[in-house]
C-alpha cells in the first residue's frame, strides 16, 4: 500500500471478508466445533496477507468504485505524490510504504496512517520486551511444580516447558517463540491444577504463540479501522475456545466441569493480548462465552469434519474469486453515485476479452461515447479519455466491420487493422454499377492491464474504395500477413495470406442476418466479454513464367489452390474437371478452394488469384498448408506444398 486509497479499499476488502465469516459463524455457532469456528479465520489471514483487487476481482465492485471515485474527486484538486490521480488503486502487498516526501493532504493521512501502524508495532514490542525483563526476576518453581509439569507432559505426550514463578500475575501463561516459558503465580506455585498447566502447553505445541504475534501485527496495520479490532478480539477469542476444546478432549467427567471452575477464577486482562504470549485468561467479559462452550461441550462426530470443510469452500470462493461481474453498458440496475463512479467502475471492470475491447473501441469513435473510449484506455491515459471520444472527425455511421490480420507480437501485445465498411451508392451517370464500398482501415494495438484489454491506434489510418466488401476478396490495398515464395519448375508461385476475425454482435430490431455475416447490422452498444465467431484466411497466389520461349504456345493458364487441413491433408483436385472444360472462369469455396484460368493475347507471363478464401468457426490453426497446382493448356504442369508459417 502506497497511498491512503489503497489502504481504504484493503481495510474495506478485508472488513467485508470479516463480516461474511462472522455471519457464517453466526448461523453455525452451536452446530460446528470450536475447530472450525477458529479455523475458519485462515480465510481472512489470507486475506490480510493478499492485496486487495488481486487479479482485479473484488469482493464489492461498487464499493471498489466509489472509493475510485473518492479519489479522483479529491486528488483532482490536489497535488498528491504517492500516486497518480487516474492510476487504480492496486496495492502490491498488504503493508503500508512511504514512496516519497509528502506533497498533499491526502499523502499526509498517509504518512500519519503509517506512523500510527509504526506506533503499534513499537506498543507491541515494547511489551514484549517489558515483560520479558519482568521474567528474568521470576524464580524457578518448587520441585513439585516441576514434577507436576512432568508429569502432564508424559501423560499426554507434549514436550516440557521452562517454568518460572512470578509475583503479580493472576494466571499462568506461555511467552517466547524460540526457547518458550511457563509464567506461574506465585500464589499457584504448591497448588496450581494440571489442567491450566494442559491448557498451556497445547498453546505451545499448536503454535499458539507464532499465530498471536500474526494478529498482533494485523491489528497494527489496520489500528484505525474499530470493526476489525473487533474482529481480532474475537479472533483471539475463538483461539482460547479452542485451546478448551483441545483440554476437555483429553480429561473426563468431572474434570471438565471442574475445568470451568477453574476459567471463573481467571478474570485478568494484564497480558490478554501481549505481543508474543498465549494465556489462559483473556478477561472476564469473555470468560462467559467460553463457559458457554464448555457447557456445549461433545465429541463432534467425524462426519462433520466433510462438512466444515464444505462450509470454508463455499466461503472461500466468493472471498478469493471476487465478483467482478462482466461490464454491461445495457445494465442500468446498478445505482451509482455520480458520473464519475460509473466510469470509475467502468476502469475498474474493462473489457474481459479483446474482441470485446475491440468493439468497444470501434463503437467509442463511432459514437463518441466516453464510457466506451474509458473502458479500453490505459491508466496513465484516462484524462484523455473525453478528448479522444470528441475529438475525432465525424465518422459515418458503418454498417459492419471486420478485423484484419489480427496477431501476436514479441512483446505479448496484439496488432490488426479494423476495418470499417460503408456502402457508396451508384450516381445516376453510373446506373449500371451496383456501388462501391468504401473502406477505412484502422491500425490498433491490444494488450492487458490489471486484467482488462486496452486498445490504443498504432498509425494513421487508411481510406480506399474496392469493388467489393472485405469479406469477399484480398485486400491488395493493405499488406499482407505472412508471405511465402516458392521456386516452381517453370516459374515463381507468390503467395500472400491475410486474416479476418468477425465478432458476433446483436442485430438492431428489424434487420434479419444474411447469409454468412455476423455483424449486418452494427448494434450501438459494445459488448464487452464478446468472442471471435468466425475466422476467415483470404489469399492470393500469383504465377510468374519464366521460360519465355514457351510463352508463344500457351494458351491457357490456369492456378488451382487448395487448403490443406488436419482433416483432409492431401489435395482433392477432381474438382478442376468442370473448370478446365468451361469458358474461362474463376471460381472459389469458404473450404479454402480456389481456381482461376485466364488467356492473355499479350501474354505478359503472369497470372494473380486473389480469390482464396478459407473460414473456420474455431481457429485459423486448422489451416496447415496451402497445395497449389498450375495448368498449361488445361494440363497440370506444376504441383506445389507450400506449409503455413508460425
Amino acid at each position: 500500500m502506497s497511498n491512503i486509497w489503497e489502504f481504504l479499499l484493503q481495510t474495506t476488502e478485508v472488513t467485508l471478508t470479516a463480516a461474511m465469516i462472522l455471519l457464517v459463524k453466526l448461523m453455525f455457532q452451536d452446530k460446528l466445533s470450536p475447530r472450525w469456528q477458529y479455523g475458519v479465520w485462515t480465510i481472512l489471514a489470507v486475506k490480510l496477507v493478499l492485496p486487495a483487487g488481486l487479479f482485479a476481482r473484488y469482493l464489492s465492485v461498487d464499493l471498489a468504485a466509489c472509493i475510485e471515485a473518492g479519489k479522483l474527486i479529491v486528488e483532482r484538486r490536489l497535488e498528491s505524490q504517492f500516486g497518480d490521480i487516474y492510476q487504480l488503486a492496486d496495492p502490491v502487498v498488504g503493508i503500508p510504504m512511504i514512496t516519497g516526501l509528502p506533497q498533499s493532504i491526502t499523502d499526509w493521512l498517509f504518512v500519519i496512517y503509517t506512523a500510527g501502524v509504526l506506533l503499534c508495532i513499537v506498543y507491541y514490542l515494547f511489551g514484549y520486551l517489558r515483560l520479558k525483563r519482568i521474567l528474568r526476576r521470576g524464580w524457578t518453581g518448587t520441585e513439585e511444580l516441576q514434577e507436576k509439569i512432568e508429569t502432564v507432559c508424559r501423560m499426554y505426550q507434549l514436550q516440557p516447558c521452562e517454568a518460572v514463578v512470578l509475583d503479580n500475575i493472576d494466571s499462568a501463561f506461555v511467552c517466547g517463540y524460540i526457547h518458550p516459558v511457563m509464567a506461574i503465580p506465585a500464589h499457584q506455585e504448591e497448588h496450581i491444577d494440571e489442567k491450566i498447566i494442559l491448557h498451556e502447553l497445547l498453546h505451545r505445541k499448536y503454535g499458539d504463540v507464532w499465530q498471536n504475534t500474526f494478529w498482533c501485527l494485523m491489528r497494527c496495520i489496520h489500528w484505525c479501522n474499530p470493526v476489525m479490532q473487533i474482529i481480532f478480539n474475537r479472533i483471539g477469542n475463538d483461539m482460547e475456545s479452542l485451546c478448551d476444546q483441545r483440554v476437555l478432549e483429553q480429561v473426563q467427567g468431572e474434570e471438565r466441569r471442574d475445568y470451568g471452575r477453574i476459567l471463573l477464577n481467571m478474570t485478568n486482562q494484564k497480558y490478554a493480548r501481549a505481543l508474543g504470549t498465549t494465556s489462559l485468561s483473556n478477561g472476564g467479559k469473555n470468560i462467559k462465552e467460553r463457559i458457554k462452550t464448555i457447557v456445549r461441550f461433545k465429541q463432534y462426530p467425524k462426519g462433520m469434519a466433510l462438512a466444515s470443510v464444505c462450509v470454508c469452500v463455499l466461503l472461500a470462493c466468493p472471498v478469493f474469486g471476487g465478483t467482478n461481474q462482466t461490464l454491461n453498458f445495457e445494465d442500468s440496475s446498478t445505482i451509482y453515485f455520480g458520473r464519475e463512479t460509473e466510469l470509475a467502475k467502468i476502469r475498474i471492470q474493462g473489457c474481459s476479452t479483446a474482441a470485446g475491447a475491440i468493439d468497444t473501441y470501434v463503437k467509442g469513435l463511432l459514437f463518441d461515447d466516453e464510457r466506451y473510449i474509458t473502458a479500453v484506455t490505459r491508466t496513465d491515459q484516462q484524462y484523455r479519455a473525453d478528448a479522444i471520444a470528441v475529438s475525432n472527425d465525424v465518422w459515418p455511421i458503418y454498417d459492419k466491420y471486420c478485423i484484419m490480420n489480427l496477431q501476436e507480437q514479441e512483446d505479448e501485445s496484439l496488432t490488426a487493422y479494423i476495418l470499417l465498411c460503408e456502402m457508396i451508392a451508384a450516381t445516376e451517370a453510373d446506373s449500371e454499377s451496383e456501388g462501391t464500398f468504401h473502406i477505412t482501415a484502422l491500425p490498433i494495438r491490444l494488450y492487458q492491464e490489471h486484467q482488462r484489454w486496452i486498445v490504443e491506434p498504432d498509425g494513421d489510418k487508411i481510406d480506399y474504395e474496392t469493388s467489393y466488401e472485405p469479406g469477399f476478396n484480398y485486400q491488395s490495398q493493405l499488406p499482407p500477413l505472412k508471405t511465402y515464395k516458392e521456386d516452381a519448375e517453370h516459374g515463381t508461385i507468390l503467395l500472400q495470406e491475410q486474416s479476418m476475425h468477425y465478432i458476433k454482435t446483436e442485430l438492431t430490431d428489424g434487420h434479419i442476418e444474411w447469409f454468412y455475416h455476423d455483424n449486418q447490422t452494427l448494434h450501438t452498444v459494445p459488448k464487452t466479454d464478446a468472442a471471435f465467431s468466425r475466422h476467415e484466411l483470404h489469399y492470393t497466389v500469383t504465377y510468374n513464367h519464366d521460360e519465355m520461349a514457351e510463352r508463344k504456345d500457351i494458351e491457357t493458364v490456369a492456378i488451382s489452390a487448395r487448403m490443406l487441413t488436419k482433416d483432409y491433408p492431401e489435395p482433392d483436385w477432381s474438382g478442376d474437371s468442370t473448370p478446365l472444360t468451361s469458358e474461362y472462369k474463376d471460381s472459389y469455396g469458404d473450404d479454402g478452394e480456389a481456381f482461376v484460368i485466364e488467356r492473355f493475347d499479350s501474354w505478359r507471363g503472369e497470372l494473380l488469384m486473389d480469390k482464396g478464401w478459407f473460414a473456420a468457426n474455431q481457429f485459423l490453426q486448422e489451416a496447415k498448408a496451402y497445395a497449389v497446382r498450375i495448368y498449361i493448356n488445361k494440363l497440370p504442369v506444376e504441383d506445389m506444398i507450400i506449409e503455413r508459417g508460425e
